[in-house]
């Protein structure tokens, strides 16, 4: 995945990112309110050799102070001294809570401690640690004087800076937690959205779509609202990028290999509600709309929808020629609206998968074949029967149909492999319901013809009547 390919996703799916970042915000500002605020107040203690008579004892003893002082500093926040402080001040922690609190710190190379102590009260937080430092003191001296003998400690522990009350807290402000919780939000908002499209397999990219099949894309159709009511588009609007999606269909098919006209089309799909019937119906106008002879056949004997779709009689048709019951001329009919000559599915049958495989079937292609200049079949989707599989040795090419968001990636392959098996490779896919990539430049390109400076314009309904000239027809300027 690209860099633009993640900005793509990002801008597809800002909302998501904006919600995280809201969020993050949220929970910013809602920490500020429920956590109560923190001081800290700071202690310096001095860890000190006795005075040297000479530079080499002098030296020695600035030796024994630096080693002393990582001794020291663990024991602040041993349970010795916070026992004995958590006693003294009656504080109502015990001394493993009250440790959680304390850090103490000391640079390299320095004798000085620098005692933090944390709490929810200023006063109190100086109060322990300057009880730290006086605990700390007396724990030193005790363990410094060798026992009986009444000689000088060689290190002494002292307090140089004692710790006041702190006049704000240590605790994060508002801002600083909203900042941090926007920051968190926006990169987990960015971090779910490209994990999510990384594991999805649904087919949204023509690009991807092409990597995986090793087909090519023939054509990609985005969804017109005119497919709420009826499947058959391409005849009901003048343009549009619906139906300039099959009119680049049409070309494709024509130049897809020049020297192996394609005049029996099968159209199928891996799985259903993909559109393969849509497909069928709307190519079959447009090449109907080019002066061809058209012939759809439903061979979709499971769900037949080529009938509804075209406005035809149904109830006779496919299955009723292969089991003799009517001859293909008085089975095929025509579609008016669409331009084209249909062969419904015709009467249910109990086992299409073997009536379709029989001879008849590619008798009656061969049939169709030399009475019109292209026939597209619309089968059933090949992952859950055998009926596509089965017919597709017996047809000049196959498209399959994917639907955006809907088909998946391994149910793709799987369906190619359905046709590698029975040794047909398809001629190349169909995206649809794809979303419009140039519908605005579209919709800005076109002109209307009234706007076209020079010839034609259109006669006003209140104009007076021209002689011999209908109410709609253009009139010349003079």
């Amino acid at each position: 995945m690209t860099v633009s390919d993640c900005l793509r996703i990002l801008r597809e799916r800002w909302l998501v990112v904006a919600l995280a970042t809201v969020l993050g915000a949220a929970v910013g500002a809602g920490a500020f309110l429920l956590l109560p605020p923190t001081w800290t107040a700071h202690a310096t203690l001095y860890v000190a050799a006795r005075d040297a008579g000479d530079t080499q004892q002098a030296y020695q003893g600035a030796q024994l102070s630096e080693q002393r002082v990582r001794s020291y500093t663990a024991l602040v926040t041993g349970r010795r001294v916070t026992a004995e402080v958590t006693a003294q001040l009656g504080l109502p922690d015990r001394p493993e809570e009250l440790a959680d609190r304390i850090a103490a710190t000391s640079a390299e190379d320095s004798v000085l401690i620098d005692v933090a102590v944390r709490d929810g009260d200023p006063g109190r937080a100086a109060d322990i640690a300057n009880r730290i430092g006086v605990v700390l003191t007396g724990i030193v001296a005790e363990m410094e004087t060798p026992p009986g003998t009444g000689t000088v400690a060689p290190v002494a522990l002292r307090v140089v800076e004692p710790a006041v009350a702190p006049d704000r807290p240590s605790s994060p402000g508002l801002l600083f937690l909203i900042t941090v919780g926007t920051t968190i939000g926006v990169a987990l908002g960015c971090a779910g959205v490209l994990a999510r499209r990384l594991l999805d397999v649904s087919v949204r990219s023509p690009e991807r779509l092409e990597e995986v099949t090793g087909l090519p894309l023939l054509a990609s159709v985005p969804t017109d609202t005119a497919l709420r009511r009826t499947r058959l588009v391409a005849t009901g609007a003048a343009g549009g990028p619906f139906v300039e999606a099959f009119r680049w269909l049409r070309t494709m098919l024509a130049f897809v290999d020049v020297t192996r006209p394609r005049r029996v089309v099968m159209v199928t799909s891996g799985g259903s509600g993909e559109g393969k019937t849509t497909t069928v119906v709307n190519l079959a106008a447009t090449l109907a709309t080019a002066g061809r002879r058209v012939l759809v056949v439903d061979a979709d004997l499971r769900r037949p929808a080529v009938a509804e779709s075209l406005g035809v009689e149904p109830t006779v048709g496919l299955a009723d020629v292969l089991v003799g019951r009517v001859s293909f001329d008085r089975a095929v009919q025509h579609a008016g609206s669409a331009g084209v000559s249909v062969l419904a599915a015709g009467c249910p049958v109990p086992d299409p998968g073997e009536l379709l495989a029989g001879e008849g079937m590619t008798a009656l292609l061969a049939t169709a074949r030399s009475r019109f200049d292209v026939v597209i079949v619309d089968t059933a989707p090949l992952l859950l029967f055998t009926d596509a599989a089965a017919l597709a040795r017996t047809v000049d090419g196959v498209l399959l149909v994917c639907r955006y968001r809907s088909a998946t990636y391994p149910r793709v392959a799987e369906a190619l492999h359905a046709l590698t098996t029975v040794s047909v490779r398809p001629i190349g896919t169909v995206l649809t319901a794809a979303p419009p990539t140039h519908g605005t430049e579209y919709a800005a390109y076109r002109r209307e013809p009234s706007t076209v400076p020079g010839s034609v314009e259109e006669t006003s309904p209140a104009g007076p009547a021209v002689p011999g000239r209908t109410e709609h027809e253009p009139r010349i300027r003079a």
